[in-house]
């Protein structure tokens, strides 16, 4: 068993002076994850990896308590709540432009595509929820690989599986949602 391992069962477990101890062992890697899920958003982003890893740190610490089987566990469980900040972060983006919009018909700043990258992270968070509920592993392939960059080596070696399983779960995945795009 891992230190950082150990560190999680120790505060799950109940035992509260390690959180300084496990969230400087842990931030780094969160940073990188959070990096990873940044470059993929648009250039003029208000929100920084920084305050996206402390925004989902402090999400795990009101939220339940979970029983972390390892750190790949705990890593992948964490770059899920960073890509629920990033979605929750542009449903209300999007939420107030359409607000404003109704209050203004004609608002030339907000360029069009600006909307169109708002609406199809929303829609590919429902479609990856959707997904979750048919194969729940398919969806955590494809969010490990692209919300958080992962090979898929590094894929199977978090869930526990072989490399064969983790390129069978992202063709299935990649067929599933391509079919529900067209269907839109």
């Amino acid at each position: 068993m891992g230190e950082i391992t150990k560190l999680l069962w120790q505060f799950e477990g109940g035992d509260q002076r390690i959180l300084e101890q496990l969230t400087e062992k842990v931030y780094p890697s969160l940073r990188q994850i959070a990096s990873v899920l940044m470059s993929r958003e648009r250039n003029n982003h208000t929100l920084q990896p920084t305050a996206l890893v402390n925004e989902s740190l402090m999400g795990w610490l009101r939220g339940e308590r979970a029983v972390w089987e390892n750190r790949q566990h705990f890593y992948g469980a964490m770059a899920r709540r960073m890509r629920n900040v990033l979605v929750d972060y542009a449903r209300r983006r999007h939420r107030n432009k359409r607000d404003a919009s109704l209050l203004e018909p004609l608002n030339r700043d907000v360029p069009v595509a600006a909307h169109q990258e708002l609406e199809e992270l929303i829609a590919l968070d429902d479609l990856l929820s959707r997904l979750e509920g048919i194969d729940a592993r398919a969806a955590s392939v494809v969010e490990l690989s692209f919300f958080v960059g992962l090979s898929f080596a590094e894929i199977a070696e978090i869930l526990g599986v072989s490399v064969k399983t983790v390129e069978r779960d992202w063709a299935f995945a990649r067929a599933w949602l391509q079919d529900e795009l067209q269907h839109r």
